[in-house]
């Protein structure tokens, strides 16, 4: 790490032509769908500089980041203590996180749902008995899901199990079930889907940019913070 400190150090002294290379981002799905537009319109500002993004587990980012796999990750934390965890776990001064948004769990219904009324409030308990649609129990989306039924009294383990927020969510769209996700899945839109928010307090993960301390004054990767800071505010900070 040391070695390779060294080397983006010397490259961010050297390069005075401007953001030029490739760089290389990783993402996980629901991200890379999010921000990767605003990606690209950013990198195609720069002739000389080309984009790969990468879709990663979620728990490979930090990995590919500390080992110069890729320069930029995004990441999500559901347990609100991954930055500082990161930095006081030995590794001060190695990643830097950029808070990018806090991402609330929805209600998400077919459209011809009664909880697709905006003008009925949403009872999670009168909605217990509903089919639930939900990744499988390893998965922090599903152990959010799971936090979040069991304060309304708790529902009978969901009958189907997927992988991929996105199958849930079009499997939703079909009206085999009803899910809680995290809102940035819902990027794209669904006409066929209602979003709800959910009462109370609810279950949420913050989204962040690492990349490492090293490398943040690179051009390329000083290009790529720029463009993930603009997108967020669109996206939903």
């Amino acid at each position: 790490e040391r070695i390779l400190a060294m080397i983006e150090a010397a490259e961010a002294d050297l390069s005075d032509a401007g953001p030029v290379g490739r760089v290389t981002v990783a993402a996980f799905p629901t991200a890379a769908v999010a921000f990767g537009p605003a990606l690209v319109r950013r990198v195609r500002a720069h002739p000389g500089l080309t984009l790969l993004l990468r879709e990663t587990p979620l728990e490979e980012g930090l990995r590919l980041v500390r080992t110069g796999e890729v320069d930029v990750a995004l990441v999500a934390d559901w347990s609100g203590r991954l930055a500082s965890a990161e930095t006081g776990n030995g590794n001060s001064g190695v990643l830097r996180f950029f808070h990018l948004i806090r991402d609330p769990m929805v209600l998400v219904v077919p459209r011809g749902h009664p909880a697709a009324d905006p003008g009925r409030p949403v009872d999670l308990d009168e909605l217990r008995h509903e089919s639930w649609l939900a990744s499988p129990t390893n998965e922090p989306s599903r152990q959010a899901v799971d936090r979040l039924l069991a304060s309304a009294g708790g529902v009978p383990p969901a009958p189907w199990q997927f992988e991929g927020l996105s199958t849930i969510l079009s499997l939703v769209a079909r009206g085999i079930g009803i899910a809680a996700l995290p809102r940035l899945t819902l990027t794209v839109g669904d006409r066929r889907v209602a979003v709800r928010d959910l009462p109370g307090s609810a279950e949420a993960r913050d989204v962040y940019a690492v990349a490492r301390a090293s490398s943040v004054r690179r051009p390329s990767v000083a290009v790529i913070l720029a463009a993930l800071d603009a997108a967020a505010e669109r996206v939903g900070r």
